[in-house]
Formats: C-alpha cells, sequence, structure tokens
C-alpha cells in the first residue's frame, strides 16, 4: 500500500510540474460547483448521537452485523468478513461428521454460483459497453473535457500500478505475461461491469487458483487483500488531492507529499465497507489536514464517478490478487 501510494502521488506530483490547469477551465469548474452543489448536500460531520458514542464502541459497532443478510444486500465488506470469520470458526469447532457435511453443501453453492457468473461474464462485453454509454449520456463531454486532467492523472497511476502487478503476477505465477492477462481476463471485465470487489472475490479466488498457485492459501488471503487492502481508493484519493491542491494554488513541498502518501493509505483503509458517495466522502480523510475543502470540489468528483468507480474496484481486485501472490507458494510446492 505505501508503494502504490508513493507511487500515485510521484505521478500527480510530475503532472503539477509538467502542466497547469487553464484559468478558464477553473471558471467553468467554478460554474459546475455552483450549480450542482445548489441541489447537494451530504453530511460529512457525525451526530451529536455519534460524537457521544466512544470510538471503541463505534468500531465494534461498525464490525457486527445486526442483520447479515441486510450486511450483504447493502455490501458492508467488514460485517460480512467479520461473521464469514466467526462463522468459519464455529464450523470448525464441530465434530467432523457434522462439519463436513455442512462444507460440503457450501462448497456445492459456492461452485454453483460461480458456473452462474461465468455464463454471465459471456454477455460482459456487451453490458460494458452499454453501462459506458449510458454512464457518458447522463455526465455529458463537457464535464469529462474539464476534468480531463485529473482523468489522465488516474488513468497513469492505474496504468503504472496495473503494470507492476501483472509483472508480480508473471513471475510468482511462473506464466509470462500475456497468459497471466487471458487468465485475469474475467476479473477485469467483471470488476469495470460490476463496480463491486465483493462481487469480485469468488473470481478473483479462482484466477489465483488458474495461475498454479496454494488454493488453501488464496481462499484465506485473497478476501482479507480485497477487503482491507483498498488499492484502488489509495490510488484515487492520493490523485484527487493533488487535484484539489492545484485548484487551490497550494504548493507541495516534502513534508506534504509525505503527509499525503501516508493519508492516502488510511483513507483508502477507511473505504473498507463502503460504497458509492460515502466512498467519495472519505476524501476528508486527506484533504482536511492539509487545509483543504472537501464540500466545494466534491460535487466535481460526483459528476465523474461513474467513469472512476469501475477503475477503483479493478484496481482493489487486480492489485488485491497480486500482492496475495506474494504470499502465496506455488500448488506443487
Amino acid at each position: 500500500m505505501l508503494s502504490i501510494s508513493f507511487i500515485s502521488v510521484a505521478i500527480g506530483m510530475v503532472i503539477n510540474l509538467t502542466t497547469n490547469i487553464p484559468a478558464a477551465t477553473l471558471i467553468q469548474l467554478g460554474s459546475i460547483v455552483n450549480q450542482l452543489g445548489a441541489d447537494f448536500e451530504i453530511s460529512l460531520r457525525p451526530t451529536v448521537d455519534e460524537i457521544r458514542e466512544p470510538i471503541v464502541s463505534q468500531i465494534i459497532s461498525s464490525l457486527v452485523p445486526d442483520n447479515i443478510f441486510r450486511a450483504f444486500t447493502e455490501e458492508k465488506t467488514l460485517e460480512i468478513l467479520m461473521f464469514s470469520i466467526i462463522f468459519g470458526a464455529c464450523v470448525g469447532a464441530l465434530e467432523e461428521n457434522q462439519s463436513h457435511s455442512l462444507i460440503e453443501a457450501l462448497k456445492s453453492i459456492y461452485e454453483g454460483f460461480n458456473k452462474l457468473i461465468q455464463f454471465l461474464i459471456l454477455f460482459l462485453p456487451i453490458g460494458l459497453f452499454c453501462l459506458l454509454s449510458n454512464q457518458f449520456s447522463q455526465l455529458g463531454i463537457s464535464v469529462i473535457f474539464l476534468m480531463t486532467r485529473f482523468i489522465i492523472s488516474v488513468l497513469l497511476a492505474f496504468a503504472c500500478v496495473f503494470m507492476i502487478s501483472t509483472l508480480i503476477l508473471s513471475v510468482r505465477s511462473g506464466f509470462s505475461i500475456r497468459i497471466v492477462l487471458q487468465k485475469l481476463k474475467d476479473l477485469m471485465l467483471l470488476s469495470l461491469a460490476t463496480s463491486s470487489s465483493l462481487a469480485c472475490i469468488p473470481c478473483a479466488i479462482n484466477s489465483l487458483v488458474s495461475l498454479n498457485l496454494d488454493e488453501k492459501t488464496g481462499k484465506l488471503v485473497t478476501p482479507l487483500a480485497i477487503s482491507l487492502c483498498r488499492f484502488g481508493s489509495i490510488i484515487y484519493f492520493a490523485s484527487a488531492t493533488l487535484f484539489v491542491a492545484e485548484l487551490y494554488n497550494k504548493q507541495i513541498g516534502i513534508e506534504t507529499f509525505i503527509s499525503v502518501v501516508i493519508l492516502s493509505i488510511f483513507a483508502g483503509m477507511a473505504t473498507a465497507g463502503a460504497t458509492g458517495i460515502v466512498t467519495l466522502a472519505m476524501l476528508d480523510i486527506v484533504l482536511n489536514p492539509l487545509g483543504l475543502p472537501l464540500s466545494a470540489v466534491l460535487t466535481l468528483f460526483i459528476a465523474i464517478d461513474p467513469v472512476m468507480d469501475p477503475l477503483r474496484t479493478l484496481g482493489i481486485t487486480y492489485t488485491g490478487v497480486a500482492a496475495t501472490t506474494l504470499i502465496t507458494p506455488r500448488a506443487n510446492y
């Protein structure tokens, strides 16, 4: 996470030093903020009850689900992860003949859903094209053009991390880069189409196993890597912070550089279990210590988020699999 955050901030710094945002673009961005801000409101501060509640209680409340089925539908990743750990420990405490039947039944359900996902993946290219066309029609090209500099910065950071992750996957698995990309094709398409890292976990595990890596370690570590190590969010927050800093003409020195690197990691980890606009609100973790406002620019990031969200998900899942291979031995060891 530290390496990825450093790479993202470094790329953003290079772009800041080599290009400037035109004054006309700043004026147009300001008008969009004023226009969208009139109909948008979000609370970035905790309520009175949340303030009074001890921080330890807040953490425990965020980990333990009051309804596991609601946690599934709302994609509360941390609650699902904690329930899975507790439930798995309880199943492990059963006698072998009792747990064996349950585990086999769960395996059958798991494989059944994998078959369903593999069938749906056949239609993903068409669905992805329709999804992107719908999002572009809602956004309009003007907003995307105005945010081109930020989008390019994010794309470069994602591309750099993607290439490094692919190299790691190739070295650790022993397969060529072409074969690695071919084996992880389904994971990439699913990440872009669903924008849900939770939905991609089974496909990520299958991709890891297809690379001839240990299945037991992969099944244990992959969900943790995708749920807790939010690589895509770290990249996005680092790039977004530098973009906001330039909008407000804030000088980036060595201290600020280090602060952005570290705070982007914390902000990325804070998105575990968060989706949609709530994810973007975590950007305040980085901006607030630097004296930069989030409320004024949040509408800009919301406007282009339908395009950025699939990339964040791809960064989380693909890099998560690459990180998992660093501690996963090959299956024939």
